[in-house]
């Protein structure tokens, strides 16, 4: 069982305990109420207490964190639909470069049978590629193209204007950050509350979805505005058991503090 097939199966566990300790502090909290009103615990069957969970309860559950896991399944939505990934997988590298090698001794071979015809020497033999690691990658991304090869043209198009569109929101943002009116720093000038500290989870997804976003244009995987808009979708499909089990744990975890004061009315 892969790591995430364990936590979906996990995830419905966490969300019924979660409702049944909410449905408990319904109950216990009116109880304490009753037997003991001067115990400071406040009911959530009183008046008061119904009026906060239907007006006050959804906006209190409305946190950085449920707008960070929206931004995060947009942007791994966005860079695993958009294929960018996919091709730096190893295996499809170790795909190409047999391709290449194949290729290169079929004609390795077609010049040594036309040097032998024409009583001439044969050839010199074919250089043994040791590359390992990354230098690997950047054989077949840098190199000149053949298009049909594995690594389309296209696609190694895409992945250069990928890197170029990184490079570009990365050199903004150092500006914003280090330059000379240091936008997104505090009043200060620091890290410490500024406005890249509490927006970097957005910042960053954004960054990763305007990369992925260019890669799919450029390597003809994304052709139109609705398969971005799908692939965007799919990744917010993909965390949808997380945005379940979430708020059921913030709705149990908000009425528990409601009931112990604190959180005002």
């Amino acid at each position: 069982m892969t790591v995430r097939k364990s936590i979906l199966a996990v995830l419905p566990y966490i969300a019924l305990l979660s409702f049944v300790m909410q449905i408990v502090a319904v109950m216990v909290s009116w109880l304490v109420c009753v037997l003991f009103p001067d115990s400071g615990v406040r009911s959530l069957l009183s008046q008061e207490g119904i009026r906060w969970m239907v007006g006050k309860l959804p906006e209190v559950m409305s946190t950085d964190v449920l707008l960070s896991l929206l931004y995060i399944s947009l942007a791994i939505g966005t860079l695993f639909g958009s294929g960018l990934p996919a091709c730096l997988m190893p295996q499809n590298i170790n795909a190409a470069e047999d391709g290449e090698m194949r290729k290169g001794e079929m004609k390795e071979e077609e010049r040594r049978n036309e040097k032998e015809e024409m009583g001439e020497e044969e050839g010199e033999k074919r250089k043994e590629k040791g590359e390992r690691g990354i230098m690997r990658y950047f054989r077949f991304v840098w190199n000149s193209p053949d298009t049909t090869s594995h690594y389309a043209y296209s696609n190694r198009i895409g992945f250069h204007m990928s890197i170029v569109a990184a490079v570009a929101c990365l050199s903004l943002l150092l500006y914003l950050v280090a330059g000379p009116n240091t936008i997104l720093l505090s009043a200060t000038g620091t890290f410490a509350g500024s406005s890249i500290i509490s927006g970097l989870v957005p910042l960053l997804s954004s960054i990763v979805i305007i990369v992925a976003v260019v890669y799919g244009v450029c390597a003809s995987t994304l052709r139109s505005l609705q398969d971005i808009f799908r692939i965007m979708t799919e990744g917010v499909k993909a965390f949808a058991p997380l945005f379940v089990t979430y708020l059921f744990v913030a709705q149990c975890y908000y009425c528990m503090l409601y009931v112990l004061g604190y959180i005002p009315v």
